[in-house]
């Protein structure tokens, strides 16, 4: 049986790219991901999560963790909000 990944920040520009290849990947049989709204894509190695709420009792094994979690200056507000948001991550 193959390994199953977990993979938050799915939605973002590294997250999305990140989620594709490990779907297409040999290496998973299942990829979860962790996501604020329903994002409906479609494949059958593919199950999401919505809300970090339930969020342990939603989610099988898992045996690895990917974090894509970030934002850009521009979405942060400005540079002070964005270095709060990496400072949050890292915590």
């Amino acid at each position: 049986m193959g390994k199953t990944a977990l993979v938050v920040g799915a939605t973002g520009l590294i997250g999305r790219e990140l989620v594709e290849q490990l779907l297409e990947q040999g290496r998973y049989d299942q990829v979860w991901i962790v996501v604020r709204r329903s994002k409906r894509w479609s494949h059958p190695k593919l199950h999401e999560v919505v809300g970090f709420e339930g969020m342990d009792e939603a989610l099988p094994h898992i045996d690895d963790v990917y974090c894509a979690l970030g934002t850009t200056i521009a979405v942060a507000g400005s540079r002070q909000a964005f270095k709060h948001v990496d400072s949050r991550l890292a915590a």
